[in-house]
């Protein structure tokens, strides 16, 4: 069982980014059809995370994931 397979992100979620010590919250997720024109389409998730010093910015799904395994982002589960 993968990183993949046990991070669930929710809506209201929020992070904390160890290396900037910065706090963000999980403020929406969409699905960028930007690659549905390709020979094999394929959902790209992104969320929108409003970070307490950068603002908002947007991350795709897998990317957060993967900074939550790698240790580089800690995720609090919204209740």
């Amino acid at each position: 069982m993968g990183i993949n397979d046990r991070v669930v992100l929710q809506i209201g979620d929020i992070l904390y980014d160890r290396s900037s010590k910065d706090i963000g919250l999980l403020v929406r997720r969409t699905n960028n059809h930007a690659y549905e024109s390709c020979t094999d389409p394929f959902e790209l998730w992104v969320w929108e995370v409003y970070w307490i010093h950068e603002r908002s910015t947007h991350y795709t799904e897998s990317g957060l994931i993967n900074m939550i395994g790698c240790g580089l982002l800690v995720v609090y589960a919204c209740i």
